[in-house]
């Protein structure tokens, strides 16, 4: 349900290869693991209002959409993505990114 997702977090992936700042968007529902959505995540985004013609778009607009369902969804450092198409955060590197990634338990 809309009201069970609590925060969305988009972040981009540390500079180095493998990752390359790929971005991605985390849909946390409560205290749970987060859905996890990559620009190669396979999503029917034709049913979000607007669909970009890129990935990245598509991420973007469909971080809106769950917004707009949930007003109350928390997106802390992420509204400058979902609400002005801004580049979001990279992790400098990989540790940055398990740090975050272990809040998830």
């Amino acid at each position: 349900m809309w009201s069970d997702i609590v925060r969305l977090v988009a972040r981009r992936m540390p500079p180095d290869p493998p990752y390359e700042k790929v971005l991605f968007v985390d849909v946390v529902l409560g205290a749970d693991d987060p859905v996890r959505l990559l620009p190669t995540t396979k999503i029917n985004y034709n049913a979000v209002p607007g669909s970009g013609m890129s990935s990245k778009e598509n991420l973007r607009l469909l971080g809106a959409f769950i917004r707009g369902h949930n007003p109350a969804v928390q997106w802390p450092e992420s509204e400058g993505f979902f609400e002005r198409n801004e580049i979001p955060i990279a992790f400098a590197v990989l540790r940055h990114f398990a740090d975050y990634d272990a809040r998830y338990g």
